[in-house]
């Protein structure tokens, strides 16, 4: 799997990449650490395996120094077979904050309609 960091979203300005393997024995992940990025800046990235790019991410970098605020979004606990998931959508759309933390869990370890399948939507 290939891996890349632009400054721009036409990722035509490189400034980082490279190749790793998502293996069983860290449950099918692949943990890229980015180095040499500048402080408060927006990235966007994305991964290239068997052929197809990955959708285009984005991701700012921390600020360093005296700062006078930091902007969070915060979610929490998504039922995948209940989920709303519209707000996401809506935080995507948003250029106002600079950290999304999510605090819970997205995918519950019940079989299907085995948790709360009595909602009705």
């Amino acid at each position: 799997m290939d891996w890349r960091i632009a400054t721009d979203t036409s990722m035509n300005n490189i400034v980082n990449s490279g190749t790793g393997y998502a293996k069983e024995s860290v449950d099918w992940t692949y943990k890229v650490d980015a180095t040499g990025l500048q402080p408060d800046t927006w990235y966007y990235y994305d991964f290239n395996g068997l052929g197809r790019y990955s959708l285009r991410g984005r991701t700012k970098t921390a600020p360093v120094g005296d700062i006078d605020s930091v902007r969070f979004a915060i979610v929490s606990c998504s039922n995948w077979e209940h989920g709303y998931f519209h707000a996401y959508k809506h935080l995507k759309d948003r250029n106002d904050f600079d950290c999304v933390l999510h605090l819970g869990d997205y995918i519950y370890e019940y079989e299907t309609g085995g948790f709360s399948a009595n909602i009705k939507r």
